[in-house]
Protein backbone atom coordinates (compact mmCIF):
# COMPACT_ATOMS: atom_id res chain seq x y z
CA UNK A 1 0.00 0.00 0.00
CA UNK A 2 1.26 3.30 -0.88
CA UNK A 3 1.32 6.04 1.52
CA UNK A 4 0.10 9.38 -0.44
CA UNK A 5 1.86 11.36 2.86
CA UNK A 6 3.53 14.83 2.30
CA UNK A 7 5.54 17.36 4.21
CA UNK A 8 8.77 18.80 4.00
CA UNK A 9 8.44 21.96 5.50
CA UNK A 10 9.46 21.04 8.92
CA UNK A 11 13.31 21.71 8.95
CA UNK A 12 15.08 24.31 10.37
CA UNK A 13 18.95 25.56 11.03
CA UNK A 14 19.93 25.12 14.70
CA UNK A 15 19.44 29.14 15.32
CA UNK A 16 15.86 28.79 14.01
CA UNK A 17 14.68 26.06 16.62
CA UNK A 18 12.69 27.02 19.10
CA UNK A 19 12.00 24.59 22.02
CA UNK A 20 7.98 24.25 23.26
CA UNK A 21 7.25 24.52 27.27
CA UNK A 22 6.81 21.82 28.79
CA UNK A 23 4.09 19.55 28.55
CA UNK A 24 1.81 20.36 31.49
CA UNK A 25 -1.90 19.27 31.52
CA UNK A 26 -3.01 22.52 31.11
CA UNK A 27 -0.62 22.89 27.79
CA UNK A 28 -1.29 22.55 23.75
CA UNK A 29 1.74 20.67 24.20
CA UNK A 30 0.10 17.58 26.23
CA UNK A 31 -1.03 14.72 25.45
CA UNK A 32 -5.12 13.79 26.34
CA UNK A 33 -5.20 12.17 29.26
CA UNK A 34 -7.05 9.58 27.42
CA UNK A 35 -4.24 8.53 25.39
CA UNK A 36 -0.86 8.08 27.57
CA UNK A 37 2.35 9.52 26.31
CA UNK A 38 4.26 5.90 25.25
CA UNK A 39 4.22 4.56 21.86
CA UNK A 40 0.90 2.45 21.92
CA UNK A 41 -0.78 5.41 23.70
CA UNK A 42 0.54 7.86 20.92
CA UNK A 43 -0.62 5.54 17.90
CA UNK A 44 -3.81 4.57 20.16
CA UNK A 45 -4.70 8.37 19.52
CA UNK A 46 -3.54 8.72 15.96
CA UNK A 47 -6.11 5.86 15.17
CA UNK A 48 -8.81 8.38 17.01
CA UNK A 49 -8.24 11.36 15.13
CA UNK A 50 -7.83 10.53 11.39
CA UNK A 51 -5.44 7.94 10.96
CA UNK A 52 -3.40 8.73 7.86
CA UNK A 53 -6.17 11.24 6.04
CA UNK A 54 -4.56 14.22 4.46
CA UNK A 55 -6.19 16.16 6.68
CA UNK A 56 -5.42 14.67 10.25
CA UNK A 57 -1.62 14.65 8.74
CA UNK A 58 -1.90 18.15 7.58
CA UNK A 59 -3.49 19.02 10.90
CA UNK A 60 -0.78 17.25 12.80
CA UNK A 61 2.31 18.88 11.14
CA UNK A 62 0.19 22.20 11.29
CA UNK A 63 0.17 21.63 15.12
CA UNK A 64 4.05 19.91 15.24
CA UNK A 65 6.43 22.10 17.23
CA UNK A 66 9.77 22.80 16.29
CA UNK A 67 12.24 21.32 18.59
CA UNK A 68 16.01 20.06 17.80
CA UNK A 69 17.10 16.82 18.52
CA UNK A 70 19.74 18.11 21.50
CA UNK A 71 16.68 18.67 23.21
CA UNK A 72 15.08 15.47 22.50
CA UNK A 73 17.71 13.52 23.81
CA UNK A 74 18.34 15.25 26.43
CA UNK A 75 14.55 14.96 28.02
CA UNK A 76 12.34 13.00 25.73
CA UNK A 77 9.63 12.36 28.35
CA UNK A 78 9.33 16.33 28.76
CA UNK A 79 8.02 16.64 24.71
CA UNK A 80 6.07 12.98 25.01
CA UNK A 81 2.95 14.02 23.47
CA UNK A 82 4.03 16.39 21.59
CA UNK A 83 3.11 17.17 17.58
CA UNK A 84 6.18 16.82 15.92
CA UNK A 85 7.59 17.01 11.77
CA UNK A 86 10.97 16.12 10.80
CA UNK A 87 12.69 15.22 7.65
CA UNK A 88 15.74 12.45 7.73
CA UNK A 89 17.32 9.39 5.89
CA UNK A 90 16.20 6.11 6.77
CA UNK A 91 18.62 4.52 8.92
CA UNK A 92 16.44 0.88 9.40
CA UNK A 93 13.82 -0.43 8.13
CA UNK A 94 11.19 -3.22 9.44
CA UNK A 95 7.97 -4.26 8.28
CA UNK A 96 5.52 -6.98 10.15
CA UNK A 97 1.77 -7.61 10.20
CA UNK A 98 1.08 -3.77 9.11
CA UNK A 99 3.53 -2.05 11.57
CA UNK A 100 6.15 -0.32 10.10
CA UNK A 101 9.62 0.03 12.48
CA UNK A 102 12.55 2.33 11.56
CA UNK A 103 15.22 4.30 12.79
CA UNK A 104 15.45 7.81 11.01
CA UNK A 105 18.11 10.02 10.88
CA UNK A 106 17.51 13.56 11.84
CA UNK A 107 18.70 15.75 8.79
CA UNK A 108 22.00 13.78 7.78
CA UNK A 109 23.20 13.62 11.45
CA UNK A 110 24.21 9.96 11.91
CA UNK A 111 24.39 10.46 15.71
CA UNK A 112 20.75 12.03 16.08
CA UNK A 113 18.41 9.14 15.38
CA UNK A 114 14.83 8.74 16.24
CA UNK A 115 13.30 5.62 16.66
CA UNK A 116 9.85 5.68 14.53
CA UNK A 117 6.73 3.39 14.55
CA UNK A 118 3.64 3.27 12.54
CA UNK A 119 0.62 0.88 12.14
CA UNK A 120 0.97 1.21 8.38
CA UNK A 121 3.42 -0.08 5.54
CA UNK A 122 5.31 2.48 3.42
CA UNK A 123 7.21 1.80 0.14
CA UNK A 124 10.66 3.17 1.74
CA UNK A 125 14.03 1.63 1.98
CA UNK A 126 17.13 1.91 4.00
CA UNK A 127 19.18 5.57 2.97
CA UNK A 128 15.56 7.20 1.50
CA UNK A 129 14.86 10.50 2.36
CA UNK A 130 11.75 10.77 3.88
CA UNK A 131 9.34 13.08 6.06
CA UNK A 132 7.77 11.62 9.03
CA UNK A 133 4.70 13.20 10.77
CA UNK A 134 3.30 12.14 14.24
CA UNK A 135 3.51 12.55 17.82
CA UNK A 136 6.80 12.44 20.40
CA UNK A 137 6.43 8.92 22.39
CA UNK A 138 9.15 9.18 24.99
CA UNK A 139 12.46 6.82 24.71
CA UNK A 140 12.60 3.65 22.75
CA UNK A 141 15.79 1.08 23.94
CA UNK A 142 16.90 -1.58 22.09
CA UNK A 143 20.02 -3.74 22.40
CA UNK A 144 22.68 -3.36 19.20
CA UNK A 145 24.26 -6.07 17.56
CA UNK A 146 27.30 -5.11 19.26
CA UNK A 147 25.56 -6.11 22.53
CA UNK A 148 25.13 -2.01 23.32
CA UNK A 149 21.69 -0.95 25.40
CA UNK A 150 20.84 2.07 23.24
CA UNK A 151 18.17 4.39 24.20
CA UNK A 152 16.66 7.37 21.64
CA UNK A 153 13.81 9.45 21.43
CA UNK A 154 10.70 7.52 19.86
CA UNK A 155 7.68 9.23 17.87
CA UNK A 156 4.63 7.22 16.63
CA UNK A 157 4.19 8.18 12.93
CA UNK A 158 0.72 9.55 11.59
CA UNK A 159 2.35 9.24 7.99
CA UNK A 160 5.82 8.88 6.74
CA UNK A 161 5.78 10.37 3.21
CA UNK A 162 8.47 11.65 0.33
CA UNK A 163 9.09 15.03 -1.42
CA UNK A 164 7.42 13.42 -4.52
CA UNK A 165 4.34 12.65 -2.72
CA UNK A 166 3.64 16.26 -1.14
CA UNK A 167 1.21 17.90 -3.27
CA UNK A 168 -2.22 16.52 -1.53
CA UNK A 169 -0.56 18.07 1.57
CA UNK A 170 0.57 21.54 -0.15
CA UNK A 171 -3.18 22.10 -1.62
CA UNK A 172 -4.61 21.20 0.97
CA UNK A 173 -2.40 23.83 3.25
CA UNK A 174 -3.21 26.37 0.42
CA UNK A 175 -6.94 26.28 0.30
CA UNK A 176 -6.88 26.67 3.91
CA UNK A 177 -4.04 29.73 3.97
CA UNK A 178 -3.72 30.91 0.44
CA UNK A 179 -0.18 31.50 -0.16
CA UNK A 180 0.97 32.20 3.11
CA UNK A 181 4.38 30.58 4.52
CA UNK A 182 3.81 27.96 7.23
CA UNK A 183 5.60 29.02 9.96
CA UNK A 184 5.42 26.56 13.79
CA UNK A 185 3.96 27.79 16.87
CA UNK A 186 5.97 30.20 18.64
CA UNK A 187 6.99 28.75 22.37
CA UNK A 188 5.70 31.35 24.95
Amino acid sequence: MIVPLVVAFGCHSPEEQRTPPAAEASSPLAAPSSFPATLDGQLDRIDSQGGRSVDAVLDNWESSWDVGYSMLEKNPNKYAGTAFTFYGKIVQIQENEGFTRARICFSDDFDAIIYVEGRFSTPYLKNQYVNVVGYLAGNHTYTSQANWTVTIPALAARAIFSKKERKPYDDLYFKRHGNKPFKFPKAS
